[in-house]
């Protein structure tokens, strides 16, 4: 969970620990890490100030023990058999790695994941002797798991970078989960993960905060502008020194990021956001980029205003294979937008989705093609050879080296002169992302992402280079 400075992210999370330990478990164990060990101390130390707010006659007929332990470094709750433990944060890989192959309890909660130095590999080597422990938990009906609260960090260091990585493979909360079963959550997070964690994130001004908070925030930042951007916006901030923006060109970009207004639920399994509310009549774009399902690049739709390109709506997903992809866009186009267009990449994948919903006839129709001529076999007529043009029909964009170059040549006047259209947050992420390598290539951050940008960008060089748009 990521929540802007002083809007008790952690306090909500000991908050749910003294519940768990003192009410909701026995004969367990969990563990507290943070950035260095004093912090995970005093993340300690509330959770004893926490306990003390409850009422005295809970305490003292329920609660205290002889057997409690109550230092800087651990509780144990004699009543419960319960203890809670800071843990020092790590030094080096090996003690990272020690540290993690002994994290065998069933609840561990990390604060400031994206600034704990080894966080991977403490991670990685934790896996094992915590799920052993979360299974036995699970089959006793009490509580179990890893939860995670962080402000962002910069995504160039090995510790921001890890962090950012989980959050872009897990599941996007959606308000849909309140009404969900036990069943039905575990399979959305399945579905829409590809680490089994779910990423919630709200903004200051959906937690009732104003622009006068934000000045307010921003003088006790004393204007320090990378430092109000992590906390307050949740920024991930990468090094500018390669970028292809400049910091003022970023900063009016972010100006017209938007927040998700609404949510549609689409094949029961699947969240599609948008960003204004959306017109089911409208003759929208449906421009997706096509990844293979297996948690590395994401699979893209954005859903495009015809009249001036704006994003209204985005789905992205790096866990959807191509069956259950093709089906979403299929249900996208004719039950929800039946007026719809499509444009979808044409690589591998993407050619299967192609082949399949190019037989529909209800779609066919609205699916973006061109008319190209290919030279046909020579023949023999009369001693002379004869070279036959055919023209063929070609459905969906082709992301050729070539292509992708002109693609990249369209995106710095689309910043420059469109960002209000560019109102998505994962096309702005990625639009941060984008670096000029030294080869001269423009391409993401190694370990980045531009799924969503590049979804949007078949669109825009199909309206450029392409002749089908023109037509209609």
């Amino acid at each position: 969970m990521c929540l802007p400075r002083q809007h008790g992210k952690t306090i909500g999370e000991i908050c749910d620990d003294v519940w768990c330990m003192y009410f909701a478990t026995s004969g367990s164990s969990m563990l507290y890490l943070n950035k260095d060990f004093k912090t995970s101390k005093e993340n300690l130390l509330r959770f004893k100030e926490i306990k003390l707010l409850l009422p005295e006659w809970i305490q003292l007929e329920f609660l205290n023990s002889k057997e409690d332990i109550d230092n800087q470094e651990k509780k144990f709750i004699g009543n419960r058999k319960n203890s809670v433990t800071a843990m020092a944060s790590p030094m080096s890989e090996d003690a990272a790695d020690r540290a993690g192959r002994g994290l065998t309890v069933p609840l561990i909660y990390f604060d400031e994941f994206a600034f704990l130095k080894y966080n991977k590999i403490v991670y990685d080597a934790c896996m094992p002797a915590w799920d052993k422990a979360a299974s036995v938990a699970k089959k006793n009906g009490v509580p179990y798991g890893i939860s995670i609260t962080t402000t962002p960090n910069n995504v160039d260091t090995p510790a921001g970078g890890y962090c950012k990585a989980v959050i872009d493979k897990s599941a996007q909360f959606s308000f849909a989960c309140f009404d969900m079963n036990d069943e039905q959550l575990d399979e959305f997070v399945e579905t829409n993960s590809s680490n089994t964690f779910t990423f919630i994130q709200y903004t200051y001004d959906q937690l009732g905060k104003d622009e006068a908070w934000v000045r307010k925030m921003i003088r006790q930042c004393q204007g320090d502008v990378a430092k109000i951007k992590r906390e307050i916006f949740l920024e991930w901030p990468i090094s500018m020194d390669d970028s292809l923006f400049d910091e003022a060109t970023l900063d009016n970009l972010g100006s017209y990021q938007k927040k998700p207004i609404t949510q549609l639920l689409v094949n029961e399994r699947y969240s599609v956001s948008f960003y204004e509310t959306p017109d089911f009549n409208l003759n929208y774009i449906l421009s997706c980029d096509v990844a293979g399902g297996l948690a590395h690049d994401n699979s893209v739709i954005n859903i495009i205003h015809p009249e001036d390109f704006r994003i209204v709506g985005d789905f992205r997903n790096n866990k959807i294979d191509t069956d259950s992809f093709k089906k979403l866009i299929h249900s996208l186009m004719t039950f929800y937008f039946r007026n719809s267009y499509l444009v979808i990449e044409r690589n591998s994948y993407g050619l299967n989705i192609i082949q399949t919903l190019m037989k529909d006839p209800a779609i066919e129709p609205r699916m973006y093609r061109e008319t190209k001529e290919q030279l046909g076999e020579k023949q023999q007529r009369d001693g002379f050879t004869v070279k036959r043009k055919t023209k063929n029909i070609v459905y969906g964009v082709d992301t050729t080296a070539k292509s992708r170059d002109l693609m990249m040549t369209l995106l710095p006047d689309i910043v420059e002169n469109e960002a209000d259209k560019l109102v998505s947050p994962h096309i702005q992420q990625d639009i941060r992302g984008i670096q000029r390598k030294k080869n001269g290539r423009i391409e993401h951050y190694d370990g980045g992402h531009d799924d969503s940008l590049m979804a949007y960008l078949i669109f825009r060089y199909a309206v450029f280079y392409g002749t089908c748009f023109r037509d209609k």
